[in-house]
This record gives structure tokens, C-alpha cells and sequence, in this order.
């Protein structure tokens, strides 16, 4: 992915770049490990890592790679954030735990992310 975008009430942004790895290992389980830069809609930028884990998906992939949606309670998909900015306004997030759930959907992935306070 080279381009998405990140809507939610304390951030607006647009995913400038994206390098992601996810290797599967022998049981099963795929490992996610995601770099990417973010822009905010104010223009501040973010260094945004996550790593996580998808489980179950093996079966269901075939079809998400052919364009289909798949159903969440089909596959456990979990992430793990962490930002990096030198911008005032957004140094909060270095300071927070963030999570997310992911959702294999038509065309891509959607993530749920939270802040733990």
C-alpha cells in the first residue's frame, strides 16, 4: 500500500508511504510488521510502526485476495502501535499505548485503533 488515509476525532491523516512485512509462520500465524509516514490534515508528520498478529486467515485469504470482504469473527487480527513526531500538538501519542483491530475488507485492510488511558 502507498496511499490511504486515517479519520478519527483527534487525527485526520494521509498515509504517505508504507513498507509492511508478514511472514507466516509454521503454525500458522502471520506476523505483521508495518513502518509507514502519515501526514496530518494540519500538516504534521508521524512515524507510524505497528506489529501485530493475524490468526486463521489462511483459509479466508484466497478469497480477500480476490476482492471479497471477510467476515471478522472468521480470523483474529491485532495490532500494536507506536508514533514518532517532532510535531508539539501531536507528542501525546508518544505517550500513550495504541491498539487496534484489523478487518480484511473489499480492497484492503481497516483498522479500529484506540488510545489506552
Amino acid at each position: 500500500m502507498t496511499r490511504g488515509t486515517f479519520a478519527g476525532p483527534h487525527l485526520n491523516e494521509t498515509v504517505l508511504a508504507e513498507g509492511d512485512w508478514i511472514p507466516q509462520r509454521p503454525d500458522g500465524v502471520r506476523e505483521l510488521d508495518a513502518r509507514m509516514s502519515w501526514q496530518t490534515d494540519a500538516g504534521a508528520l508521524l512515524y507510524v510502526m505497528y506489529q501485530g498478529v493475524r490468526v486463521k486467515i489462511s483459509g479466508e485469504l484466497p478469497h480477500w485476495l480476490a476482492g471479497d470482504s471477510i467476515p471478522p469473527e472468521e480470523y483474529y487480527h491485532m495490532i500494536t502501535l507506536r508514533f514518532e513526531t517532532s510535531a508539539a500538538q501531536y507528542a501525546w501519542l508518544q505517550q500513550v499505548v495504541v491498539i487496534g483491530s484489523g478487518a480484511l475488507v473489499q480492497g484492503g485492510v481497516s483498522y479500529h485503533v484506540c488510545a489506552v488511558w
